[in-house]
């Protein structure tokens, strides 16, 4: 599991290569989308280790080799990030921001997360812990404190993503609490490189040469 792995990796000293293999492959991707008019970004995970200016010049090296725009790839981080090393995981942020990447806190509401997390860092997305979706269609106070994570979120500048959404239930109370993306099973499973190329390049492509049609 990525618990394991990603454990195994940061105390062997090989989580820096791998995360610029990531990074390169994500950025390659991310650009053959958008260059076939998909609007979204490619999100990779950093590992907190990394958050001592390392990451910044791997995102600078993998965006200068592959020709990716910034705008076009996101970082997520954890509360491990901010735990660690407030100053050092600030000024990072900031200088990945400044690049014009996107930063995400990840997992939010896990461990000693705390709303007072959303004032003191400047990320540009929120993700909502699945530990609060599995509750939200059955307790009144989960809902409560996600109506709170997303009034407050929204009010600072930052967009909201619930995680780990499986059900319509759960579908339909993230909504009703404000939050617009909802990632999770309830939408789709993994899939592999090569599938989403086909569904989504494919697909954008027949729309751009149908709209080119039409409008000739």
């Amino acid at each position: 599991s990525p618990g394991e792995f990603i454990a195994i990796a940061e105390e062997s000293g090989l989580i820096e290569g791998v995360t610029r293999r990531i990074l390169v492959e994500s950025c390659n991707l991310a650009r053959d989308l958008a260059n076939s008019g998909f609007p979204g970004r490619i999100s990779v995970n950093a590992s907190p280790i990394l958050f001592d200016g390392t990451i910044t010049s791997l995102v600078a090296e993998s965006l200068d080799k592959t020709g990716c725009t910034p705008d076009q790839l996101e970082i997520e981080i954890t509360e491990q990030v901010v735990l660690s090393n407030r100053i050092v995981a600030t000024q990072e942020i900031e200088a990945l921001r400044r690049m014009g990447v996107s930063v995400a806190l990840d997992d939010f509401g896990m461990g000693y997360s705390s709303l007072s997390y959303l004032q003191r860092f400047p990320v540009d997305k929120v993700k909502i812990d699945r530990a609060f979706v599995v509750e939200i269609a059955r307790s009144e106070e989960t809902r409560a404190i996600v109506r709170a994570i997303v009034d407050l979120s929204v009010a600072l500048g930052m967009s909201v993503t619930a995680e780990g959404a499986e059900t319509e239930d759960e579908r339909r109370w993230l909504t009703e609490c404000g939050v617009e993306i909802i990632q999770g099973y309830v939408d789709g499973t993994p899939i592999s490189e090569a599938e989403l190329r086909k569904e989504f390049v494919t697909g954008f492509e027949l729309l751009a040469t149908a709209k080119t049609q039409g409008a000739a």
